[in-house]
């Protein structure tokens, strides 16, 4: 059954394709004056340009803004204030569950915290607070852990329904599964790089009103007949936001759209492809507002200044 299924799935691989609105917003953090690095065409070169990154932002934090990019002060502040705590099941480390550690943290957090998180699956419905800044979810490598919870949009409402709820800057999660085991979304606010993911779901599984860069991610819609896998939603005609996937790949098996306009203010919108592959890179039968990128018109997608990532992207503790 599987195997067939197999079959019929359609893979298409994406080197960039970017569904964004297009509008301009004066409350962003100015985009850094120094040169961009380009994501390479090669994905064997991702890990590469990534290193390169962080080197260029650690050498250069000290720097006025006039010499070059730097890290934001508070991140460096609270880099320099590392604290662990680890979570175990069976009670052998700090806490049993991840939601107690959250509440354990002081609001207005200075602090880079580390929740270090042995692997098993946690049945917990979590939410960080704005307050609580600078917190980084580590998942065991040798043991993944599973964060779960039985949410339905009908009792919790679309956006309260979510496993886990970032409402913080700085957060950063790796080897980590967050599971909504009815209806698994992803809602996008603020700036997000996200890096060696894999995402799966029916309809509108990433959505929101976010400014997000996915690298080498896989997508996979379990729909079965017609999904939609993003709604990029604009709540402000103020605001600049758009979601660009980068060396990535989207596994469907039925008849699938990248992206639809969500809520009041799609004021511009355009769904831009940039040097597709694969059987859904075909333009027969897409959509009249389907637009082939040049080579210009994609490079600001392209970099980590896109997501102003020069003043905030720092690798995992």
């Amino acid at each position: 059954m599987q195997s067939r299924m197999a079959e019929e799935m359609k893979q298409f691989a994406i080197l960039a394709t970017l569904l964004t609105t297009v509008l301009i917003s004066s409350n962003l953090i100015p985009i850094a004056v120094c040169e961009p690095e380009i994501i390479p065409a090669d994905s064997s070169k991702l890990d590469a340009w990534i290193g390169q990154n962080v080197k260029q932002f650690i050498e250069t934090k000290s720097l006025d803004d006039k010499e070059g990019s730097v890290l934001d002060d508070v991140l460096v502040t609270a880099e320099a204030r590392l604290k662990v705590i680890t979570v175990v099941k069976d009670g052998s480390g700090d806490f049993k569950k991840v939601a107690d550690v959250v509440k354990s943290i002081p609001l207005e957090n200075t602090k880079r915290t580390v929740i270090k998180i042995q692997g098993g699956e946690y049945r917990e419905k979590i939410t960080i607070d704005k307050s609580k800044m600078f917190i980084t979810s580590l998942g065991d490598p040798k043991g993944r852990p599973k964060i779960m919870f039985n949410g339905t949009a009908a009792k919790y409402g679309t956006v309260d329904s979510a496993t886990v709820a970032v409402e913080s800057d700085y957060f950063v999660a790796v080897n980590i599964e967050f599971v909504l085991q009815c209806r698994m979304q992803k809602k996008m606010i603020n700036r997000h790089l996200f890096r060696d993911s894999y995402v799966k779901g029916t309809v509108d599984f990433i959505f929101g009103d976010g400014q997000s860069l996915h690298l080498n991610t896989t997508i996979k819609s379990v729909a079965k007949g017609l999904s939609v896998i993003t709604a990029h939603g604009r709540e402000e005609v103020s605001g600049k936001s758009g979601f660009a996937f980068v060396h990535c790949n989207i596994i469907d098996s039925g008849d699938t759209y990248l992206g639809r306009a969500w809520k009041n203010s799609p004021r511009k919108v355009y769904y831009g492809e940039y040097k597709c592959m694969g059987p859904g890179a075909d333009s027969t039968g897409q959509a009249k507002f389907v637009k082939i990128l040049l080579d210009a018109e994609a490079e600001p997608f392209l970099s980590m200044t896109y997501l102003d990532g020069n003043k905030w992207v720092l690798p995992p503790p």
